[in-house]
């Protein structure tokens, strides 16, 4: 049973070969390492997006399905969005507004990483995503996203900004005031800038057709 085991495992790895796979489409280490954190940090973002919406609107969750279940990301910011217009605190009003503007752009990264085909170029990858290779019609919009090491990080680096700010926001036993401290405003606001740079088409990033 362990030879036949250790025989099928052989020719899995032999089959198989990620390695060259990877280096067929441009996915170095570093990018690797880049990419996962990406796809990480995003699901604990969307996770702890829907749990921030409840906390602005007093939401109590227990035995209730709220509005914000089944939505896709782009649904629960815009809650989130439309929560933050309404607050009092004129600094947590711009927390959650700069948050929201760059989480709309650094989540079409995260799913043209997630859902686009990656393609070498040169020492980077880049990612095709809803493109029409055959002349089909598609019912979404096209989007590239060239990836070099650079480009990565700062997607990353948002990621990560993101979902702190977010666990922050949700958690009820937080004061909503701290989250207004200035290296919350100033890294936020970074988030902002930097996800909206990428996305101007001021450099080879980020490009929808």
């Amino acid at each position: 049973m362990e030879e036949r085991t250790l025989t099928k495992e052989h020719a899995a790895v032999v089959f198989g070969r990620p390695d060259e796979l990877e280096s067929a489409i441009g996915l170095s280490e570093t990018h690797a390492k880049q990419i996962g954190a990406i796809a990480v940090f995003a699901g604990n973002t969307e996770f702890r997006l829907e749990q921030a919406i409840w906390r602005l609107q007093a939401h109590k969750p227990a035995g209730v399905r709220h509005a914000t279940d089944a939505k896709p990301v782009g649904e629960l910011i815009t809650m989130l969005e439309a929560e933050g217009v309404g607050l009092v605190n004129p600094e947590l009003r711009k927390l959650v507004a700069d948050w929201c503007a760059g989480a709309k752009i650094a989540f079409e990264f995260r799913h043209s990483i997630a859902h686009g085909v990656a393609l070498k170029l040169e020492t980077n990858i880049n990612f095709e995503r809803n493109r029409s290779w055959f002349g089909e019609v598609r019912k979404r919009p096209a989007a590239s996203l060239w990836g070099d090491t650079n480009s990565f990080e700062n997607i990353r680096l948002t990621f990560a900004i993101l979902l702190r700010v977010i666990i922050g926001l949700g958690n009820s036993k937080r004061p909503l005031e701290t989250c207004t401290a200035s290296d919350w405003l100033r890294a936020t606001s970074w988030a902002r800038g930097v996800m909206e740079e990428m996305n101007s088409g001021h450099g080879p990033w980020f490009e929808k057709y």
